[in-house]
């Protein structure tokens, strides 16, 4: 797909683009366009609560790492619409596991917020 779309971006560049080009350039469009509806969120599911939001979470003593899921309509996978994570200063690396599990709980619902806006998740 790319070599395609590689010549229409050089300076000498002819369009309209050609069959080769255009049918590249609507594969990577199909493929975003999937993947944006795959983030959509299903307002009504989660108020309804038949598809509610489920936040999953590590911790290990490196990092911690916390993910906002939503079930699809069919139940047969998850939707991932946001993925958050950070390091550990040496202090907090030595945390027993299920303080470092609470802080990565707590994490991830301060940083979702900011991207998914203020919806009410099951942890």
């Amino acid at each position: 797909m790319l070599p395609y779309l590689n010549a229409a971006l050089k300076k000498d560049a002819v369009f309209p683009l050609n069959g080769e080009q255009l049918r590249a350039k609507r594969a990577i469009q199909g493929l975003a366009s999937r993947y944006v509806r795959l983030a959509a969120i299903d307002m009504v599911g989660i108020v309804s609560g038949d598809r509610p939001l489920e936040q999953v979470i590590d911790f290990c003593p490196y990092g911690w790492g916390g993910m906002v899921n939503e079930m699809s309509p069919d139940g047969a996978r998850l939707n991932v619409l946001g993925m958050y994570g950070g390091c550990l200063t040496l202090s907090q690396s030595n945390w027993h596991p299920r303080r470092g599990e609470l802080y990565a709980q707590r994490e991830t619902r301060i940083e979702a917020p900011k991207y998914l806006g203020r919806i009410p998740a099951q942890c």
